[in-house]
C-alpha cells in the first residue's frame, strides 16, 4: 500500500509571483515524493469536473497518512486552508506519529500562524520549515522542497492514525451485518460507482457515512442510508452502530484541543465544556477520540440526598471499580495502583463531573484518587472561575456551546436513533 500525502495550499497559476512560487514548490514536492513511491494528493489532478468536490477533498484529508501545509500569505487568508488545517491538526492530536509539515513561504512569520482563526490550532507547537530567505526564487524553492521531502525519509505507515482507521473499520463491521438487498439500496442512495464497489464497499460506505454526519452535509441522504441498512440488521448491531455514529454531530473545531489536555502536567488536566447535560460532554470526548476503546469514561448520574459530595464520591468510586474491574476489597491506594497500571498500558481515563456535583472539595478528592486522569467539567451555560475551584489551569473548550446548538445536537441524535429503530 502506498502512503497517501496531502498538500494544502492556496494559489492560482499566473495570478501573482507568490502564487507561482507556491505552485512551483507544490509541484516539485509532488514529483519528488511520487518518485519515492508516495501517492500525493493535490486538487489539480485529483478532483475532476463533476466530482463531489467536498466529499473527495474531505476523504483525502481523513485518509491521508501525512500532510504538508504551504503557508503563503494567501493561504493564511483562505477559508479552505483553514478548514484543511483544522482537520489535519486534529488528526495529529489523535496520533502524534501523523506527519504534519507546515512550511512558511515568502515573508510569512511563525507568529502569524497563531493569530485570529489559526490561534486555537496551536500550529506553533509543530516544527515548521522556514524559508532560506524571504525571496521567492528558485534557490529558496529548492531548499524548501529538499527539507520537506527529507521529513518523509523512513516513513512508517503502520503507526499512522490507528484511532480513525479503527473507527471506520468498526462502522464497516456493523454495515456488513446489513441485509444484502437493503445494503444495495443504501449504496444506490450514495451514488457509488461500480469502481467503488469493486473495492471495500463496506469501508467506503462507512467513511462516507461518517463524513456526511460529521460535516452536516447530505444529512437527508445519510438518514435514508441509516434507515435502509438497519432493516433486518440484528438489534445488537443496530445499537453498536448508533454508539459509533451518535457523536458525529459534534463539530470538529470544538474538540480538537481535548486530546492535548491528556498530555499536560497532571495538575493541568482539567477541561470545561459549557454544556447542560453530561451526555453532551461525553459525546464531545467520544468525537475527539473517534470512539476509541483506549479511553474510559467515569461518570455519575442522579445525584440525590442532602450531602452531594458524599453521594458523588460513592458513585465515582463505584464507577471506577466497575469500569476497571477493581475488587470491592481494594482500598484507595490499591485503586490508585490499578489506575497507574491502566495508564502504563497507554490507556486514558476521563472523569466527567456534572454542574450539580461540581465543587472544590470534590475536585480535590477525585484528584487524589484518580490522577493522572483527565477531569472534564460539564459546567452549564457559563464557564466557572478556575480559582474558585482551586485550579491553577482550566482548558475551556472553544467555540463555546450555545443552548440552541445543544438542543440541535440532541435532536440530531434522536433522528439517528429513530432511523435505526431504537428507543433513545
Amino acid at each position: 500500500m502506498k502512503p497517501n500525502i496531502f498538500i494544502s495550499y492556496s494559489a492560482e497559476e499566473n495570478f501573482s509571483q507568490e502564487d507561482n512560487f507556491t505552485i512551483d514548490v507544490r509541484d516539485q514536492i509532488d514529483k519528488k515524493l511520487s518518485d519515492q513511491g508516495f501517492n500525493v494528493f493535490v486538487d489539480k489532478k485529483r478532483i475532476k469536473p463533476g466530482d463531489q468536490w467536498r466529499f473527495e477533498l474531505d476523504y483525502w484529508l481523513n485518509a491521508c497518512h501525512g500532510a504538508i501545509i504551504l503557508l503563503s500569505r494567501k493561504a493564511l487568508s483562505s477559508d479552505w486552508v483553514l478548514k484543511e488545517t483544522t482537520i489535519l491538526t486534529h488528526r495529529r492530536s489523535l496520533q502524534p506519529d501523523f506527519k504534519l509539515i507546515p512550511v512558511l513561504l515568502g515573508d510569512v512569520q511563525l507568529a502569524e500562524t497563531g493569530l485570529n482563526h489559526y490561534k486555537p490550532l496551536q500550529l506553533g507547537e509543530i516544527q515548521f520549515i522556514p524559508p532560506l530567505t524571504p525571496e521567492l526564487n528558485s534557490e529558496t524553492a529548492e531548499y524548501l522542497v529538499e527539507k520537506v521531502v527529507s521529513c518523509f525519509n523512513n516513513f512508517n505507515l503502520d503507526k499512522i492514525d490507528r484511532k480513525l482507521r479503527t473507527w471506520v473499520q468498526d462502522v464497516a463491521a456493523c454495515l456488513e451485518r446489513a441485509n444484502e438487498r437493503h445494503f444495495k439500496l443504501a449504496v444506490e442512495y450514495l451514488g457509488f460507482t461500480n469502481e467503488d464497489l469493486a473495492n471495500d464497499c463496506y469501508a467506503m460506505m462507512a467513511f462516507r457515512l461518517l463524513h456526511s454526519l460529521c460535516t452536516g452535509s447530505d444529512c437527508t441522504i445519510s438518514f435514508s442510508v441509516i434507515q435502509e441498512v438497519s432493516k433486518l440488521m440484528p438489534p445488537d448491531y443496530r445499537k453498536q452502530l448508533f454508539d459509533l455514529i451518535e457523536p458525529c454531530g459534534v463539530k470538529l473545531e470544538s474538540v480538537r484541543n481535548i486530546l492535548p489536555v491528556t498530555q499536560y502536567d497532571e495538575v493541568k488536566r482539567y477541561l470545561a465544556i459549557n454544556a447542560e447535560y453530561n451526555e453532551t460532554g461525553k459525546r464531545y470526548l467520544r468525537r475527539a477520540t473517534c470512539c476509541s476503546t483506549d479511553f474510559l469514561y467515569i461518570e455519575t448520574s442522579g445525584i440525590t440526598g442532602e450531602d452531594v459530595f458524599e453521594e458523588s464520591m460513592k458513585q465515582y468510586i463505584k464507577a471506577l471499580r466497575r469500569k476497571l474491574h477493581i475488587p470491592d476489597s481494594y482500598n484507595d491506594d490499591q485503586i490508585k495502583k490499578t489506575i497507574d497500571g491502566w495508564y502504563a498500558m497507554k490507556k486514558f481515563i476521563f472523569v466527567i463531573i456534572g454542574q450539580y456535583s461540581l465543587n472544590r472539595k470534590l475536585l480535590q478528592e477525585l484528584y487524589e484518587l484518580c490522577h493522572p486522569a483527565t477531569f472534564v467539567l460539564v459546567t452549564g451555560t457559563k464557564f466557572p472561575d478556575p480559582k474558585l475551584l482551586g485550579l491553577s489551569y482550566l482548558e475551556c473548550i472553544e467555540p463555546d456551546l450555545k443552548l440552541d446548538e445543544e438542543r440541535n445536537l440532541r435532536a440530531h441524535i434522536s433522528n439517528i436513533a429513530m432511523a435505526l429503530q431504537l428507543d433513545n
